[in-house]
Formats: C-alpha cells, sequence, structure tokens
C-alpha cells in the first residue's frame, strides 16, 4: 500500500483475470455511501418542490400549461 502513495491497489486474481481494488478504511469510508442503493420514497420531496418552485408555478403567465392536452387555448 505504501508503494502506490495511498492510493488503491489492484490486484488481479491469476484464474479469472478479474480485477480487484485494496482500499484503505478510510479511502472505503470515503466511497461506501456511494456503494449502498437505500430504497427511497419521492413524496418525502414533495414540500421542498413546492417551496423551491412556488414563484415559478404560481406565476399565472403558465397557466397555459395547466390545461389538458388535446384542448385547445388561445395563448
Amino acid at each position: 500500500m505504501e508503494e502506490c502513495g495511498g492510493r488503491p491497489v489492484t490486484v488481479v486474481d491469476p484464474n479469472s483475470n478479474q480485477l480487484f481494488y485494496l482500499l484503505s478504511q478510510e479511502q472505503f469510508s470515503q466511497v461506501q455511501s456511494l456503494l449502498v442503493v437505500d430504497e427511497w420514497d419521492v413524496k418525502v420531496t414533495y414540500v421542498a418542490q413546492q417551496e423551491a418552485f412556488r414563484e415559478i408555478w404560481d406565476d399565472p403567465a403558465l397557466d397555459v400549461y395547466n390545461g389538458v392536452e388535446g384542448e385547445s387555448e388561445e395563448l
């Protein structure tokens, strides 16, 4: 590990030619969250979305986009 200057070490399995990487605990801690897939519900973001886009969504000039597709409305 010291010879690699703290970078991950590449190891090749001679039987399969598959590559593996050896990481220090510190390096693993930094990337661990990228490897875990959490289940989450988009609904938990609805309040934040509403607050973030309130000015845009409440703009009367954009009301034309609230119609039903196929209905004709004069612009």
